[in-house]
């Protein structure tokens, strides 16, 4: 009896640390996912990529907005592409693609990268992936949070504001107008970190 209660004790422990173990590997990674989204927000470049239509009836969900990317459709169908083909299960799932950024800072998709392109002072990475069975890359945000009941004002977005780093990670920081003027956040505040200009 008491060598059935100490083993019974000895496995609610083992059964604890486990929990403080999964507890502590879950703090871990949200703090290093924040911390790395906060480097990205802070030291990224701002480069704008062009909205593509999205089907009206998906496009405000509540508290979001769905948001659909010109260069995610051209990463596997453009005429300049490696990756044209009409089987999606031959395509790499995930890697990085060469944009082109132009004086607007506008980001456009170029062609796929290779280990050990060079680039020029107009090109940029980004990083993919390619969700299963779909010709269409994701280079992430494609969902735009706001405030409830501001949505109206998101409406006259043509362009997303990405923050990109030289290894090519990137994150959506902001949505802008057709004249690229960042469109103000909820109560009128202009999104100020992002350095551009918004006459």
């Amino acid at each position: 009896m008491v060598d059935g209660e100490a083993d019974d004790g000895g496995g609610a422990m083992i059964r604890i640390g486990l929990i403080l173990f999964g507890l502590l590997l879950c703090g871990w990674k949200f703090t290093t996912g924040f911390l790395a989204g906060q480097d990205i927000r802070k030291n990224g470049e701002i480069i704008l990529f062009e909205l593509a239509p999205v089907d009206p009836r998906e496009l405000f969900l509540g508290d979001y907005m769905t948001l659909n990317y010109d260069i995610s459709r051209r990463v596997f169908r453009g005429r300049d592409t490696d990756f044209v083909s009409s089987d999606p299960n031959t395509l790499p799932r995930k890697g990085k693609i060469i944009i082109t950024v132009d004086e607007d800072s506008v980001g456009r998709f170029d062609r796929q990268w290779l280990e050990g392109d060079k680039l020029t002072d107009y090109e940029r990475l980004i990083r993919y992936t390619r969700p299963t069975n779909r010709l269409q890359a994701s280079i992430g945000g494609e969902r735009y949070y706001f405030q409830s009941g501001t949505g109206e004002r998101y409406e006259a977005a043509e362009y997303a504001i990405f923050r990109v780093m030289p290894d090519g990670r990137a994150l959506l920081t902001g949505l802008a107008d057709k004249e690229k003027r960042p469109i103000l956040v909820a109560g009128g505040a202009p999104l100020k970190d992002l350095n551009l200009e918004a006459d």
